[in-house]
């Protein structure tokens, strides 16, 4: 392995970690386990919540984006000369 002290004892702690998860994964007894029909509803509930919520931020966010365009375009156009 080359590399500083350090590099190589990140290495060897992330691949002890790596280990001790592949050991307890493959280790781990079969589990036997009931869902309530209604959990898979709920799941589905909370995605469509999630997506109807993000498209409300991101029209909110190019409505802004519009007022914005819209207000400096007014702001950057020359006025008319006032001569009296």
């Amino acid at each position: 392995m080359d590399g500083t002290p350090e590099q190589q004892g990140i290495l060897r702690t992330a691949a002890g970690w790596l280990m001790l998860v592949v050991i307890l994964t493959a280790a781990e007894p079969r589990a036997y386990g009931y869902a309530d029909p209604g959990s898979g509803l709920l799941l589905w509930q909370m995605l469509g919540a999630m997506v109807v919520g993000s498209l409300f931020y991101v029209r909110r966010f190019f409505r802004w984006l519009a007022f914005l365009r819209k207000s400096s375009k007014h702001e950057t156009a020359p006025r008319p000369s006032q001569e009296q």
